[in-house]
């Protein structure tokens, strides 16, 4: 896979982000840890990155409030995790490109990442 894909993700359960940032690195891509809106806000002002990998439901707020701040100086395409169907087409609604719903398999999201970063190449 080149160029290197970075995502940055954002995911307050340590053992889910521990196994998703795991499995995501060993697909190749480099991945860019936070554990909430103000540390995804803040590396995501840091850092450069390709994509944004979300989960909604976060301990100072929601994955909308890092997608939000993050878009005001920054183009990028948006994952939003959620284990709540019922708020999909809110969440698409709030600006995120694409939602996976936990519990997901490790290629769904890889194939998510894949179709988002090819999307946004060809738009550059």
């Amino acid at each position: 896979m080149s160029p290197k894909i970075r995502i940055l993700y954002v995911e307050d359960h340590a053992d889910t982000l521990h196994t998703i940032s795991y499995a995501l690195a060993r697909q190749g891509f480099e991945v860019l840890n936070a554990t909430s809106v103000a540390s995804g806000i803040t590396v995501g002002i840091a850092e450069e990155f390709d994509i944004l990998v979300a989960d909604i439901i976060l301990p100072d707020g929601d994955g909308w409030d890092v997608l939000k701040t993050l878009r005001e100086t920054k183009s990028f395409p948006a994952i939003a995790l959620t284990g709540h169907s019922q708020g999909r087409a809110e969440i698409l609604a709030h600006g995120f490109d694409l939602c996976v719903l936990k519990p997901f398999h490790i290629s769904t999201l890889v194939a998510a990442v894949m179709d988002l970063f090819r999307a946004s190449e060809s738009q550059h």
